[in-house]
């Protein structure tokens, strides 16, 4: 009788034990979540952020940071203004309404470049790259600073890979990003960035052995593209 209450007493604490497992992994989290559309919020970039605390037929807009503090979060979306998905934590079957992925950009061109059309390090269209304060970080920060005589206005972006004298485009999608994606992504409000001003994507993906390299026109019709190395940020 007593070996049988023995067996009960921790069969039940077995079960109670992963059961706490369980509620503090929810609520590690329903933390980070908190913490990282905080961080979004904070940024102050115009984006739709999406929230589900039931299934991913539930989503809902939230626009502040207070509206969150007390939800427990177990899905979320952020989106540009556009509704380009920025990031999503989610096991997706359904989006939010006016929610879309990365889509190609047909006839943009720019899909190979040869070496010497580039100009790597520039000290016109200065390009740098660095860790952000984002929880949980994956990402890092690019700041673009315009060092020439005038304007310049963006056409076109993307990674690339070095092969031989070329530089290939590798994004997610199989096109350079256009114009207005780069408006979204770096804040940019007007068509053009002024000399001595700074942009910045505070929410840049990708590393390894690949370039970021963009292209604008000048005021005069130029065209300049100019890139960076990007490396391995998270391993400096």
């Amino acid at each position: 009788m007593i070996f049988y209450l023995v067996i009960s007493v921790l069969v039940i604490s077995q079960c109670l034990y992963k059961v706490l497992q369980i509620f503090a992994q929810q609520k590690r989290i329903w933390k980070d979540n908190y913490e990282k559309l905080s961080y979004f919020f904070g940024l102050s970039r115009g984006y739709k952020i999406y929230v589900s605390v039931k299934g991913l037929d539930k989503w809902q807009q939230v626009f502040g940071k207070g509206e969150i503090e007390k939800l427990r979060i177990k899905n979320y979306c952020v989106c540009y203004a556009s509704g380009e998905i920025l990031e999503v934590y989610a096991i997706v079957k359904n989006l939010p309404e006016g929610a879309h992925w990365i889509e190609e950009n047909e006839d943009l061109g720019f899909e190979e470049l040869d070496e010497d059309e580039v100009e790597l390090n520039s000290k016109e269209i200065i390009i740098e790259n660095s860790l952000n304060k984002k929880p949980c970080n994956v990402t890092y920060e690019t700041k673009i600073t315009n060092m020439t005589a005038g304007k310049i206005y963006p056409i076109a972006f993307g990674g690339y890979v070095k092969n031989g004298c070329k530089f290939e485009l590798s994004n997610v999608v199989e096109s350079a990003y256009s114009a207005s994606q780069f408006r979204n992504w770096y804040g940019l409000q007007k068509d053009y960035i002024q000399n001595g001003e700074s942009v910045r994507d505070p929410n840049n993906y990708g590393d390894g052995d690949s370039y970021w390299i963009y292209v604008f026109e000048t005021e005069s019709g130029e065209i300049k593209k100019a890139g960076c190395f990007l490396g391995n940020l998270r391993k400096l």
